[in-house]
């Protein structure tokens, strides 16, 4: 379940050819069979995924990776050139508004991005971009994506209190 943070006004452009590909960019550490699942979507997806340029994660399913990650000169000009090259990026560079708002504007071909988490709204906000950049941009959030769980949690930890658990 995602939900749209901002939507621009106008829809992707029509390339007249069925089998033109996509640019989908991952800008945050996922697991292998996540991008096994990406690549399956559809031949038409070319992924555009280099995980030894993401900062190494902490924990499985770890989206933000470890503290102070830094890219040399090099990596970081990799980095910069797959982030051009996507229409679609899934993560936000850096999970911060400024990774936001630089690959907004970084990237002109770029036209969805969608966040790994519910604060997608208040980093769009914090980003600071123009009314043209936001136009031009569809982003979305996975707010409510844990909402089942979470509650799920709760109704267990409320009932494991009632219980007198662990007692």
């Amino acid at each position: 379940m995602t939900h749209t943070v901002h939507q621009p006004s106008t829809a992707l452009p029509a390339s007249g050819h069925a089998s033109r590909l996509v640019e989908v960019a991952i800008a945050t550490p996922i697991e292998a069979e996540l991008v096994a699942s990406i690549r399956a979507v559809s031949e038409r997806v070319s992924l555009l995924y280099q995980p030894e340029l993401l900062p190494p994660t902490r924990y499985p399913e770890d989206h933000r990776g470890v503290a102070g990650f830094r890219r040399d000169a090099k990596a970081e000009g990799r980095w910069q050139g797959l982030l051009a090259r996507a229409e679609v990026l899934f993560g936000i560079p850096d999970d911060s508004p400024q990774g936001l708002a630089a690959v907004m504007r970084g990237s002109p071909r770029l036209r969805w991005v969608q966040g790994t988490a519910a604060g997608t709204g208040e980093q769009l906000k914090a980003a600071g971009l123009s009314k043209d950049e936001l136009e031009r941009v569809t982003v979305t959030s996975a707010s409510g994506v844990h909402v089942g769980p979470l509650a799920e949690f709760c109704l267990l930890g409320l009932l494991a209190f009632t219980k007198g658990l662990p007692r």
